[in-house]
């Protein structure tokens, strides 16, 4: 099997392939989060329908586009695929259990808000989650290593301890959408070669 790698911009990338040629489109976009600060997360590229009209321009009919996305904004990439045509099909879950919590503690923030000092009753060992722990303090405003633990000093906090602003991530959905068939499903995949989805090939093996 012949592979050919193209490394150009997408949206002029797409323009250049011949329609209904693609079999599938798999794809990780911004997911439109401002990730780190950085501009290439917050373009707004992900949102737009026309960016995905290119996807199903070169899709044959019948073919699949799997789209990953934040678990906060995937909704808005989904209706931008929707508006350029798609059917939606159905959703993915990747399910991980690294992710870092960009949580606030409240009753911390409340003990800071009112001038108390709290009383450190041990220390714990912060997951390096980065390489560079510079990067981390940059990014994040805390330091890799020992914190301290620490126990309500107001009566306010001691309410509201264990409450945070966030979840830990732990999942990305995937979009799973398709360019509509305007056959029957079974003269579709006998033109195109496309149109179904393995399911068998899918199965867990039980005994």
């Amino acid at each position: 099997m012949n592979y050919k790698i193209i490394n150009d911009s997408m949206l002029n990338m797409l323009s250049h392939i011949e329609e209904n040629s693609i079999d599938c489109v798999i794809t990780d976009p911004p997911y439109e989060l401002g990730f780190m600060g950085k501009s290439w997360d917050s373009s707004g590229i992900a949102f737009q329908p026309e960016t995905w009209k290119k996807c199903f321009k070169v899709l044959k009919p019948g073919g699949y586009l799997l789209a990953f996305g934040g678990s906060r904004t995937f909704h808005r990439i989904a209706c931008a695929i929707e508006d350029a045509g798609f059917e939606l099909r159905d959703t993915i879950l990747y399910l991980y259990g690294s992710g870092f919590p960009k949580s606030m503690s409240i009753d911390k923030a409340i003990d800071k808000k009112l001038g108390a000092e709290r009383e450190v009753i041990g220390t714990k060992i912060r997951k390096q989650e980065f390489n560079n722990p510079d990067e981390i303090e940059q990014k994040y405003g805390f330091k890799s290593g020992k914190i301290d633990i620490t126990l309500p000093a107001t009566d306010l906090a001691k309410q509201w301890q264990g409450y945070g602003t966030a979840l830990k991530p732990a999942f990305e959905p995937i979009i799973m959408a398709r360019k509509p068939i305007k056959t029957t499903v079974a003269e579709n995949v006998m033109i195109y070669g496309v149109g179904g989805i393995n399911i068998d090939g899918c199965r867990v093996e039980t005994d």
